[in-house]
């Protein structure tokens, strides 16, 4: 499957969206990463936060018209990538 759109949201926490697509079937990967917390005191001796992933999901669609953002975590990445790749299917609601 080849990659057709990728796009991360910014932030303490990031949020990203996948697509991949064999020109069939579409499959849409979610991850989310957040960032452990420290204190002043551990920032003060050098220690860095580190990424934690917190969410990483995989859903798979036979065609564009299955896909139901209100359905689907991320949803504004969703959508952003069915406006982008598929503009006919804009704004469709559950």
């Amino acid at each position: 499957m080849e990659e057709i759109f990728y796009r991360r949201g910014k932030g303490r926490v990031t949020k990203s969206l996948a697509v991949y697509s064999d020109g069939q079937r579409l499959k849409l990967h979610y991850l989310a990463f957040d960032r452990t917390k420290i204190t002043r005191e551990q920032r003060m001796n050098g220690e860095k936060e580190q990424r934690v992933k917190t969410f990483d999901e995989v859903y798979e669609f036979d065609n564009a018209e299955a896909i139901n953002p209100a359905l689907l975590p991320h949803r504004e990445l969703t959508e952003a990538f069915l406006i982008e790749c598929f503009p006919h299917n804009e704004g469709k609601e559950a």
